[in-house]
């Protein structure tokens, strides 16, 4: 199934025009037990061809353990955005990046590619005062029934 069509390709070959440096798209799943990982798989497959910078990599995270560890990959699908020297910046995307996740997908393509949007000096010093190790999660629309899923059958059952 093509998610993209003809239009949004080009478009995005256009915005791919500004990656700096090439980004690998490592992609780990669990050997096909989840309801996703086929569906995310294909739309990769269709993102990577708009760029020669885009490198799409496929793991599962049962023969990969390790790699998966590397990464903390603790869900499938993961998609892990590694620099063009294979360093991880921190940034992965669980679940498929389709709908108005795509534009946070993109956005993080760039930045992990050297492509960095200028910080004001005030906020670069906001950020520069944390001294620990922040973790971020979004969860999208299309993903919260996946995810609300076994907890009503759990409430449901109480």
């Amino acid at each position: 199934m093509k998610m993209l069509n003809n239009d949004l390709k080009q478009q995005l070959k256009q915005v791919f025009g500004q990656l700096t440096n090439d980004v690998t798209i490592a992609l780990f799943t669990d050997g096909g037990n989840c309801q996703t990982c086929a569906e995310t798989l294909a739309f990769m497959e269709e993102l990577e061809p708009l760029s020669d910078k885009l490198h799409l990599e496929r793991y599962d995270t049962i023969g990969n353990r390790d790699l998966a560890d590397r990464y903390h990959v603790t869900m499938v699908p993961s998609l892990v955005l590694l620099d063009a020297e294979r360093t991880y910046h921190g940034i992965k995307f669980n679940g498929i990046p389709a709908g108005h996740e795509i534009n946070s997908f993109i956005s993080a393509l760039l930045e992990v590619s050297g492509n960095v949007s200028p910080v004001s000096e005030d906020l670069a010093e906001e950020v520069s005062a944390f001294n620990k190790p922040i973790n971020i999660k979004v969860l999208s629309p299309s993903v919260v029934p996946t995810v609300q899923r076994p907890y009503k059958r759990h409430i449901s059952s109480l």
